[in-house]
């Protein structure tokens, strides 16, 4: 039987791994959750998400959920997101498409 590697296979099929597409589907998000209106619900609940990074968290182990995702996604292209300041500026870098698109993957 011929083996072949899963890389050479994505290359072949000229396609990607589902985990990097769902990650650039993350960051599409993300952007569009950024360029929207400041008062608006998506905004206001990443808005709120920061607020109480402070307080905290449950017993256990920690819950995986989109909020920490998106973080340790953020991790990755060294930007952060740990206060209300650097939510406001992740935004000002959404704002330009082009550069988010190009930056993010």
């Amino acid at each position: 039987p011929n083996i072949i590697s899963n890389k050479n296979l994505y290359k072949r099929c000229k396609s990607q791994p589902l985990s990097t597409r769902v990650a650039r589907s993350r960051w599409r998000m993300l952007g569009h959750v950024l360029r929207g209106p400041e008062d608006g619900p998506a905004f206001s609940s990443l808005k709120f998400a920061v607020n109480t990074l402070d307080l905290p968290g449950r017993r256990g182990r920690p819950q995986s959920n989109l909020f920490s995702l998106i973080q340790r996604d953020l991790d990755k292209h060294n930007l952060f997101l740990r206060n209300p300041d650097e939510l406001f500026d992740l935004k000002n870098i959404a704002k330009n498409k082009n550069k988010w698109r190009i930056d993010t993957f």
